[in-house]
């Protein structure tokens, strides 16, 4: 298994510390997806959340498709 580069590794760390500084839970899926991209190179990137019990999906996805 390919270990993780020093740089890699600390762009984790520091999503880690980023998503975890600010507890705002109405915030935290657009955080989420905003910083990961600082993490993992990708086109998209989504968060999505389902709560069976109440039938929601709520969610963010980042760049926001046309």
């Amino acid at each position: 298994m390919e270990q993780l580069r020093q740089r890699d590794l600390r762009a984790v760390f520091l999503f880690l510390r980023e998503i975890h500084a600010d507890p705002d839970l109405e915030g935290f899926a657009t955080n989420i997806v905003s910083m990961l991209s600082k993490v993992i190179s990708s086109e998209w990137a989504s968060y999505n959340k389902v709560n069976p019990r109440s039938q929601k999906v709520t969610g963010a996805i980042e760049p926001v498709p046309p």
